[in-house]
C-alpha cells in the first residue's frame, strides 16, 4: 500500500502581517498534487494542525475543501487528525458521512480511538487516527495515574484499551511530541517549558505499529528506522527554520517489509535572513521571499521600518543588534552596573541605542523622580 504523509499544514498562518495562504496554495497544488499524481497513493495522512486557529478564515477553509477535492478525484483515502491549533469539535464535523466519501477524521477524542481499514494485495492496513491529546482528555474516559510524562501515560492508557492485532499492518497518525525531538522556532506549544519532557511521547509507546504518522514538530525527523517520522510544516513557518520541506512516501508490503522516503517540495517564497547595518541593507537588491532582517549599530532614519518594509514586500520582522567593540568594556564589569533609578534608564539607554542621556535629560528624569517621592 503506498501513503503520502503531510503534517501542520496551518491553512490560514499569518506571519508579519503577511497571509501565508497563496504559498500554502501554491504548495498543496503544484507541489504535492503532483506527487500524487506521481505516486499514485491509495491513502493521505494529514497528522494534525490543518488550520492556524481554532476559528480559521473562509478563505482557510476553501483552500483545504479544494484540496480534498482534489484527492476524492483521485480516488484517495485520506486520514486527518486534529492538532493543538485545531478545533477538534469542527475536524469531527460530518464524519461519518465523510468517511463514505473517503475521508476520514477523528478532531476529539471520545473513549475509544477511530480507526478504519483499507484491503491491499497483501490484506489489512488498519489505520488508527488519534488527535492531539492532553491527559485531562483521556481521564474523562479511563482514570489513570501519571508520572513525570503525564502526556506519554495518557497515550499509552488510550491505546492500552484498544485491541491491536499486532499480526496485521498497523498506522498509527499521532500529534505529540515524541522523546528524542526538538521543538520548533515556530511550534507555539508551550506545555511543559519548565520541564522538557512533560508532553514528551516516548517511542515504545507506539511499539504495535509499522508506521507512526507524527505531526506537531515543524522539522523533519525520523525514528526507529523510518519507522516513526515527522515530515515537518509544509512550509518554514520562523524566519530560524530551513526552507527544506519534504513529505513522506511509504510503501507497506507484506507485515515487516516497509520503506519510507522523504520526496523534497519546494516552498514558493523562501525565509531569507538579512543582517548588517541599515546602510548597507538598503544597498541589498529586493527581493519576494519572506524576510527577517537584524540590523546593526545605529539607526537614526524615524522611517526606517517604512523604508524597509517598502523595499522588501514580505518583510516579517526588524530586530535591532547592537553593535559591540572590542575597547567598549562599560557594561562587561560588575563594578559598572547601575546603583540608581537614573544610572540603571541611562544603562538601558546606552546599552540599546548607544547613546548617552544628556544633562538635561538626567535634570528631567530627577524632577520626575523627586516629584513621585513628594506623592508617597
Amino acid at each position: 500500500m503506498k501513503i503520502i504523509h503531510i503534517s501542520d499544514l496551518h491553512l490560514g498562518k499569518y506571519l508579519g502581517g503577511h497571509s501565508f495562504l497563496d504559498d500554502q496554495k501554491a504548495i498543496l497544488f503544484q507541489q504535492i498534487l503532483p506527487i500524487v499524481d506521481l505516486k499514485k497513493p491509495e491513502a493521505v495522512l494529514l497528522s494534525g494542525d490543518i488550520y492556524d486557529t481554532k476559528a480559521p478564515s473562509g478563505e482557510a477553509m476553501r483552500l483545504f475543501d479544494d484540496f480534498l477535492v482534489e484527492l476524492f478525484h483521485r480516488n484517495v483515502h485520506v486520514f486527518a487528525i486534529s492538532g493543538n491549533h485545531d478545533s477538534g469539535i469542527r475536524i469531527n464535523l460530518f464524519h461519518e458521512l465523510l468517511s463514505a466519501s473517503g475521508y476520514h477524521t477523528c478532531g476529539v477524542y471520545q473513549g475509544k480511538v477511530a480507526s478504519y481499514t483499507l484491503e491491499d494485495e497483501y490484506g489489512p492496513v488498519n489505520f488508527y487516527l488519534v488527535p492531539y491529546l492532553n491527559p485531562g482528555d483521556v481521564r474523562v474516559y479511563h482514570p489513570f495515574e501519571s508520572g513525570q510524562r503525564p502526556f506519554d501515560d495518557a497515550l499509552k492508557e488510550v491505546l492500552r484499551n484498544e485491541e491491536i492485532d499486532t499480526s496485521k499492518r498497523n498506522v498509527i497518525l499521532s500529534h505529540q511530541m515524541v522523546i528524542g525531538s526538538s521543538r520548533s522556532e515556530s511550534n507555539t506549544c508551550t506545555v511543559g517549558q519548565k520541564d522538557p519532557e512533560y508532553d514528551q511521547v516516548s517511542l515504545d509507546t507506539y511499539r504495535d505499529f509499522d508506521y507512526v504518522a507524527l505531526g506537531h514538530i515543524h522539522k523533519r525527523m525520523s525514528f526507529h528506522g523510518s519507522k516513526v517520522v515527522y515530515p515537518g510544516a509544509i512550509l518554514p513557518y520562523h524566519n530560524l527554520e530551513s526552507n527544506e520541506r519534504f513529505v513522506s512516501y511509504v510503501e507497506l508490503r507484506e507485515k515487516g517489509n516497509m520503506t519510507q522516503e522523504f520526496i523534497p517540495i519546494t516552498p514558493k517564497r523562501k525565509m531569507v535572513n538579512l543582517k548588517g547595518s541599515y546602510s548597507e541593507i538598503l544597498q541589498m537588491e529586493s527581493i519576494s521571499d519572506y524576510v527577517a532582517i537584524t540590523l546593526v549599530g545605529e539607526v537614526n532614519d524615524p522611517q526606517a521600518s517604512v523604508i524597509l518594509a517598502d523595499k522588501f514586500p514580505y518583510l516579517i520582522s526588524i530586530s535591532r543588534e547592537r553593535e559591540y567593540h572590542e575597547e567598549d568594556t562599560s557594561f562587561s564589569s560588575a563594578t559598572s552596573l547601575p546603583k540608581t533609578p537614573i544610572e540603571t534608564i541611562e544603562y538601558f539607554l546606552e546599552s540599546k541605542t548607544n547613546h548617552a542621556l544628556s544633562q538635561e535629560d538626567k535634570d528631567l528624569i530627577r524632577e520626575i523622580f523627586d516629584e513621585m517621592e513628594k506623592d508617597k
